[in-house]
């Protein structure tokens, strides 16, 4: 967690470790943007530890009001296959604009 603008809690990679290899029965990706004007596309993707593709879900449409109305995404996954133990990549898009960011997802091996 770190503080953000005006003192609000920001908490970044909260659950970012997955127990595995296997399936994850439920999970979500929640982002939020803020900044802009108009209609948007997020495209997220999920990289295995080798780089394949993991998971592509449909693009999400949103629309922003203006630079201080945020808009928040939260997309609900089930079950979701981590076939191999390591780290796994989700990056964020926002068509037309490019990588927003990457982030790291750790499948840790069960013992």
């Amino acid at each position: 967690m770190v503080k953000g603008e005006g003192g609000k809690n920001n908490y970044l990679g909260v659950f970012s470790q997955v127990r595995g290899p296997g399936v994850v029965s439920r999970w979500a990706v929640v982002t939020v943007w803020v900044g802009g004007e108009g209609e948007f596309r997020q495209r997220l993707r999920l990289s295995d530890p080798l780089g394949d593709p993991a998971l592509e879900p449909p693009p999400q449409e949103f629309r922003l009001d203006g630079p201080f109305t945020p808009a928040s995404l939260i997309l609900l996954l089930e079950r979701t296959r981590f076939a191999l133990p390591g780290v796994y990549t989700l990056e964020v898009e926002l068509e037309g604009r490019g990588v927003a960011g990457r982030f790291p997802l750790l499948v840790s091996t069960v013992r």
